[in-house]
């Protein structure tokens, strides 16, 4: 009996695998091995396809669904397909005109952004798109303005240096005037343009005694100033499209219908996996089934990546789809709005 060479036996099982998932995620349905035979000619005996099949569902590359006897790929299937993609697929020219001039026409204004971004993702991929709006965090100061608007109430307006703007009212009283207050912005700009909001939170009562002796500013107006400063944000999660990924899953399996539809309406937990080693996000990231860590979003991917200001991130941006999804596609998609999403905010930051 000839013996093949370890080098030869791996080719052809990759050659295999790649033919299966391609297939299913072509079609939806399980591979079998007669219809590797019939569609597509890889110089290979039935029996020796049926034999990788054999030994790559043993590899955990593949399963086994009772209700046929063909092949689907597995979280780990689909892992190796993802990162055996070593050049990804070109747009075509139409499909990246399109997502350039639904960019350039809905971007301009800030407020816009982050919506207009989850619904670009969304209608170019035909799932779901979402953006992570950054934490103020993670911004630094750019200018910090005092404005009195009445007797008694004061605009606390700070623009970042990614031009996102933070606001609120303090109840002053009628013991501040304008010339003091423009005092006061001056100072903090003078001295905290350019620090990150994370850091200027522990900096402010820095100045604290300078400001009451100078200008008698009063603990309550420091206190009510610092108070809304430090106070928490929710971060907000922009997500269009989620019907869209639904046709794609196990309509039967209500539970997990069910726990999937609470974890896309809470938020909370998907923003906090979605954000989670930001810092270490290099390119567009993909996340597989199981390796997604909630047990809701076991049948979905998600592809993602980083927008930035400079070298700083702010936020992620992507696509959720289910794990049978054209990777290499979704993955110049999202390669290309992030890019476009990036020189966006770069321009509003200078």
């Amino acid at each position: 009996m000839r013996t093949l060479k370890p080098e030869i036996t791996e080719t052809r099982k990759k050659k295999i695998l790649q033919t299966i998932i391609y297939q299913y995620i072509t079609t939806g349905k399980p591979v079998s091995s007669d219809n590797i035979t019939k569609n597509y000619h890889l110089n290979l005996s039935p029996a020796s396809i049926r034999k990788i099949m054999s030994d790559l569902e043993k590899e955990g590359f593949l399963t086994h669904p009772h209700t046929s006897s063909g092949r689907v790929p597995s979280d780990k299937g689909y892992r190796w397909f993802v990162d055996s993609l070593s050049d990804l697929q070109k747009l075509a020219v139409t499909e990246k005109r399109k997502i350039l001039d639904e960019f350039r026409q809905h971007m301009g204004e800030m407020d816009e952004v982050f919506l207009k971004t989850s619904q670009l993702l969304s209608l170019v991929s035909n799932y779901t798109g979402f953006v992570v709006a950054p934490k103020m965090d993670r911004n630094k100061i750019k200018t910090l303005e005092l404005v009195k608007i009445s007797e008694d109430k004061v605009m606390v307006l700070i623009v970042t240096d990614s031009g996102f703007v933070k606001h609120y009212i303090l109840n002053t009283g009628p013991v501040v005037d304008e010339r003091m207050l423009r005092y006061i912005s001056e100072i903090f700009n003078e001295k905290y343009s350019g620090v990150a909001l994370s850091e200027f939170k522990g900096k402010i009562y820095e100045i604290k005694d300078e400001l009451e002796k100078r200008l008698k500013v009063s603990e309550d107006f420091m206190k009510a100033f610092s108070k809304n400063l430090l106070s928490d944000e929710n971060e907000h999660l922009y997500i269009e499209g989620t019907s869209n990924i639904l046709p794609a899953l196990d309509k039967k399996n209500y539970d997990y219908l069910s726990s999937l539809i609470k974890v896309l309406e809470q938020k909370k937990m998907l923003i906090n996996m979605l954000e989670k080693d930001i810092e270490k996000i290099k390119g567009v990231e993909v996340t597989i089934g199981k390796e997604n860590k909630l047990p809701a979003l076991n049948e979905l991917s998600f592809i993602k990546t980083v927008y930035k200001v400079g070298d700083s991130p702010l936020g992620v941006l992507g696509i959720i789809g289910p794990k049978r999804m054209e990777y290499s596609k979704m993955i110049s998609i999202v390669n290309l709005i992030g890019e476009m999403t990036n020189q966006l905010l770069n321009k509003y930051s200078k």
